[in-house]
């Protein structure tokens, strides 16, 4: 399955949903898991031209993990939304290339708290950036 951005919907109003402002675009999903890839634009890059921007690979994490959320409740239609409780991302090494990959899976999906992890893949395959995000899931009534 290739998406582009973390969600098959359209936003009512018509908006661009920044994960796909950042431009990132889902390779393979399965149930809570998924595989992603994101070409490295040079508006991407730090202020040197080498390295993606620590910035750009937090919210990576953040997307990333939303979009195996996708895969979970994206056909629940009791799950109306969610929103970050927590971030956290560990920089491992810098990600040069054109692009970096990321595969994120959720860990424990509770009631309204759901928590998963990534790890970012620079180009050449070495691991770039581990994180874990979690959410408040909004559900009708």
């Amino acid at each position: 399955m290739i998406m582009t951005g973390a969600s098959k919907k359209v936003a009512p109003d018509g908006a661009v949903h920044f994960s796909q402002h950042l431009g990132f675009a889902v390779e393979r999903s399965e149930p809570g898991h998924v595989w992603l890839r994101l070409p490295v634009a040079p508006h991407l890059r730090n202020r040197g031209g080498r390295n993606v921007h620590g910035g750009v690979l937090a919210a990576f994490v953040d997307s990333a993990v939303g979009a195996a959320l996708h895969s979970l409740y994206d056909s629940d239609p009791s799950v109306t939304g969610w929103g970050t409780l927590e971030l956290n991302v560990s920089y491992l090494t810098p990600a040069a290339g054109d692009e970096v990959t990321a595969e994120a899976r959720v860990l424990r999906a509770g009631r309204s708290v759901v928590v998963g992890e990534v790890t970012i893949f620079a180009a050449d395959g070495t691991p770039a950036a581990a994180g874990r995000a979690s959410y408040l899931l909004r559900r009708e009534g």
